[in-house]
Formats: C-alpha cells, sequence, structure tokens
C-alpha cells in the first residue's frame, strides 16, 4: 500500500513484536503432547484465547466487513453463531473431552463406536477444516496484496512463509497466548474505528442509513438464511478438531467449560464495529473492493500509528485462525491415522508427521484460495461449517450421552454417507434444502432405521 507512512509501518511492526515475543516466551513443543495440547495445564484464559484465536480470524473479521458492505447487519452471523457454538462446547463437550484424556475427536469416537468410526470421523474433520483454510486464505492473500504491491501468487507465498512460522514456533499454548495479545490489540482498535464508523454515519441522514434493508435480514439475506448460516457455525464448532483441541489443552474439565464461556464472551461484539465499517464503506466509498473494506478503513481514517496496529493485528488474526485450523487438522492425521491407523509410535516421529501434515495442508488450502480468488470469503466457511456437522455432529453426540449398543461398522457408514449426501447438494437443483440440512436429516433417519432394526432383531 504505497500511501502507508513509517507510522503505519511502525504500528503493524509492534502488533507482530508483542505476538511474537508471547510466543516464543511460552513455547511447549518439544514431544506432541506439548505441542498439540499444551501438557494439559492451561487456565480458562489460555483455553479461551486459542478459541478466540482461531475462530476469529480472516472470516470474522475481513469475510464480516465484506458481507456488511451488501447485506448490513445481516453479515453479523458468523460471531453470532461462534457465541452461541462457544456455549453449547462449554455446557455440553467441555467436561465430556477434557475428562478423556484424549487428545482428538476421532479418538473419542472411536473409543465409543471402534477405530473405523474414529478414523470415518477424521476425515470429515479435516475435510471441513480445510474449506476453513481456504476461506482464511483468501483473507490473507488480499491482504498481503493491500500490504505489499506484489501479485497474487506472491503475496500467497509470502503468507504461507509466515503462518508456517507462526504456528511451528508455539504449538497449540503459542496459538492461545499470541490469541490473548492479538485479541486485546484487534479489539481495541476495532472498537475506535467502530466509532470513527459511526460518526461517519451519523453525519448522513438517519432515513437513508437506518432502514430495514441493513438493520434485518431480508431478501437474500432473509431471517432463514441468517439463521442457518449462524447453525451452520454452531454445529461446527461442536465438532471441530480444533476447537476440541482447545478443550483438551485445560488443566481440567471445568476450566474448558469456563475458557469456552469466557470465549464466547469475547466473539459477540466483535462483529458490531465490523458491521458498522462494512456500511460505512457501502455509503462514503462505494469503489472500494468490499473484501478490503477493512484495512483500507483503517488506513484513511485512523491515526497513523494506531491503523498499523489495527492491520497489524487483523493480519495476526488471519494468522492465527489459518495456524489454530490446520493445527487441529493436521493433530487428527498425526493421531487419528499415523498413530492410530498405522501404529506409527514415538513422540518426536508423531511430532515431525503433525508438521509436515500442517505445511502440506496450507500449502494445498492456499493453491486453492489462489484458484478460486475472487469468491466470498464467508461461502467456504460456511460451507466448511455445513460439512463438518453434516454427518459427524448426531453421532458424537450420541457418544457423548447414549449409552446402549452400537455398531462400528453402521456408524462409519452413517458419518462417511451423510457426508457425502451433503456434499453431492451442493449447488445440485434438485435439493432445495441446505447441505447442513441434508446431512443432519440423512444421519437422523440412518440412526432411525438402525434403532428400528435393533429392535425387529432382538425380536
Amino acid at each position: 500500500m504505497s500511501s502507508f507512512t513509517v507510522w503505519h509501518w511502525g504500528g503493524i511492526f509492534l502488533a507482530f513484536a508483542a505476538v511474537f515475543i508471547a510466543i516464543f516466551a511460552t513455547a511447549q513443543k518439544s514431544s506432541l503432547e506439548n505441542f498439540s495440547v499444551g501438557g494439559r495445564a492451561s487456565g480458562p484464559w489460555l483455553v479461551a484465547g486459542a478459541l478466540v484465536g482461531t475462530i476469529v480470524g480472516g472470516s470474522a473479521t475481513v469475510g464480516t466487513a465484506q458481507g456488511a458492505v451488501s447485506a448490513g447487519f445481516s453479515a453479523w452471523w458468523f460471531t453470532f453463531g461462534s457465541t452461541l457454538g462457544f456455549i453449547l462446547l462449554g455446557k455440553v463437550y467441555a467436561g465430556p473431552l477434557r475428562a478423556s484424556g484424549l487428545k482428538t475427536i476421532a479418538e473419542y469416537m472411536a473409543a465409543r463406536y471402534g477405530k473405523m468410526a474414529g478414523v470415518a470421523t477424521s476425515i470429515v474433520s479435516v475435510l471441513g477444516i480445510f474449506f476453513s483454510l481456504v476461506a482464511s486464505g483468501l483473507a490473507g492473500i488480499h491482504f498481503m496484496q493491500i500490504l505489499f504491491p506484489v501479485s497474487e501468487l506472491t503475496g500467497t507465498v509470502l503468507l504461507l512463509v509466515i503462518v508456517v512460522l507462526y504456528v511451528l514456533a508455539g504449538g497449540i499454548r503459542g496459538t492461545a497466548v499470541s490469541g490473548i495479545v492479538k485479541t486485546v490489540l484487534l479489539y481495541s482498535t476495532l472498537i475506535i474505528a467502530g466509532v470513527y464508523a459511526w460518526r461517519g454515519l451519523a453525519q448522513l441522514p438517519a432515513t437513508t442509513v437506518w432502514h430495514a434493508d441493513w438493520l434485518w435480514p431480508q431478501g437474500g439475506n432473509s431471517w432463514r438464511m441468517f439463521a442457518t448460516n449462524c447453525l451452520s457455525v454452531i454445529i461446527g464448532v461442536a465438532v471441530t478438531q480444533s476447537y476440541a483441541q482447545a478443550l483438551y489443552s485445560a488443566r481440567d474439565a471445568e476450566t474448558a467449560a469456563r475458557g469456552s464461556y469466557l470465549a464466547a464472551a469475547l466473539c459477540m461484539p466483535v462483529g458490531l464495529p465490523l458491521i458498522l465499517i462494512g456500511i460505512h464503506t457501502h455509503f462514503m466509498t462505494p469503489s472500494i473492493d468490499a473484501v478490503t473494506a477493512l484495512p483500507m478503513f483503517m488506513q484513511m481514517h485512523l491515526p497513523a500509528l494506531l491503523a498499523g496496529l489495527g492491520v497489524g493485528a487483523i493480519l495476526l488474526s488471519i494468522i492465527g485462525s489459518i495456524a489454530g485450523l490446520s493445527l487441529g487438522a493436521a493433530t487428527s492425521i498425526a493421531v487419528d491415522i499415523f498413530e492410530s491407523g498405522f501404529g506409527v509410535k514415538g513422540q518426536k516421529r508423531l511430532l515431525f508427521i503433525l508438521q509436515a501434515a500442517l505445511i502440506m495442508l496450507v500449502l494445498a488450502a492456499f493453491s486453492v484460495s489462489l484458484y478460486r480468488y475472487h469468491s466470498q470469503i464467508l461461502y467456504w466457511n460456511f460451507l466448511s461449517f455445513s460439512l463438518r456437522g453434516a454427518g459427524v455432529f448426531l453421532p458424537f453426540l450420541l457418544a457423548i450421552y447414549a449409552k446402549g449398543p452400537t455398531s462400528e461398522k453402521s456408524t462409519t457408514a452413517n458419518i462417511l454417507f451423510s457426508t457425502l449426501i451433503a456434499v453431492l447438494s451442493i449447488g445440485n437443483d434438485t435439493f432445495t434444502l441446505n447441505p447442513l440440512y441434508v446431512g443432519i436429516g440423512t444421519s437422523a433417519c440412518w440412526l432411525l432405521v438402525e434403532t428400528i432394526w435393533r429392535r425387529i432383531d432382538r425380536h
């Protein structure tokens, strides 16, 4: 960005320095246990830091502001759904997951249903997280091009290098601590930016800005779509390894629940200033590309040093989200596929596999981001959360609360078949329902038929 001054770059440097100092000061990565779950010693603030640091990334920040340019307050669905998802996580899942002493959701599923069900869960989890990585990659590539006069490919390479250094430096504990630091920076600058946006909008006639098209979901952004989007995030949060990993890192079950509730309280407010910035961009600078609304607003309207801190915090939120998501997916690959599936042993060997898988996942996701450079960021995140929960949500819930007999083959087939049907329904005119509903409906029907068949078989 040619109009950036030395004060802007100074602010960006300070933001990065604060986060990387926190990472290197607290890093634990000598073994798989330390790298992936931080030695299971995290307090509620570190658990919340890992959760917020992962979910408040490119989609929550750049994506929400981008959506608000055309949809107003309807774009709040992502952070609103995240809040409800973390409440559900704390209320339903935190205790059982942390008490299990495992590392992954797939391990939990394998303990309840059998190894095949665990592998199926891992495959679906990695697939869902991959699409979120694509969404964050899109935000990050656009952001790198705002900061530097480089091509799309060069911006992608720069982002890849920064992300790999970030996540390999500290593992889950580094992600958690840096999540707290960057959250403080991001929220502070967003609150100030939101005030600036509010003041700018106050100069316009109230009937122009504050009418139903912006305040309430309508038309293409109806209440039905808003509710569906929120539900996809809620269910996606409940079954995603990246968020479960934060719970596994807690010192005990109570701490895991408290961290989830704390994360919920932190997530909800972040949507408001982002939406005000998006609406401000729509009216005041409509020629700006919507995906650049947030960083461009900070650069144009905030004092230079503060704008630099804000831009640095946004970029760090994107990087941290990619780091947390990729760490969760790579842990599933190392633990569920290589350790449990192929019998690979040794903490250092598994740590190497995890780190290699992480790099490959990020590289593949960024390749898709580059290929679909002009697509909507929030679309990929909605797709991700929908697919994560389509086939896994109901079996996972039953794994926690149901105590009856189960069939390993049937549960495995249910997870894979329900997810496949959800995938096939995407963009298919034959299905008028959302992929999330299609997948969960298929899974529910499968469970119903299985229950009836079991009762018939008994008699």
